[in-house]
């Protein structure tokens, strides 16, 4: 979960870009309010999502008595064995699942 802040970035400068983008083939003011909160409202969802996210873990990986340890230890194991969920985690951490702006969802070509 340690690269939370930079996906997030890289998520927000393609949604950002989509909406100037945007405004600019419509005719609009890159700098209008109208804009700047169309960008806010397609971003806000996502990082409260991720802020929450790693607001739970960090309460849950925090100093805790030996017995909620055991538990939590016992809960990551038992996460570790459902593939589907652990898959589905890893991809919401790696910025690929979830309201993606376009510039993220085309195929990442390489040359």
């Amino acid at each position: 979960m340690a690269g939370q802040g930079v996906n997030l970035g890289f998520l927000d400068v393609a949604s950002l870009a989509d909406v100037l983008t945007q405004a600019h083939q419509a005719g609009e003011s890159l700098s209008s309010l109208a804009v700047l909160r169309r960008f806010q409202r397609q971003r806000r969802a996502e990082n409260i999502k991720m802020a929450a996210t790693m607001e739970v873990f960090r309460r849950l990986f925090g100093h805790r008595p030996a017995p909620i340890r055991l538990l939590r230890s016992l809960g990551m194991k038992g996460l570790d064995q459902l593939a589907p969920v652990k898959n589905h985690l890893v991809a919401m951490a790696m910025g690929t699942k979830g309201d993606l702006p376009p510039l993220c969802r085309a195929p990442i070509r390489v040359f």
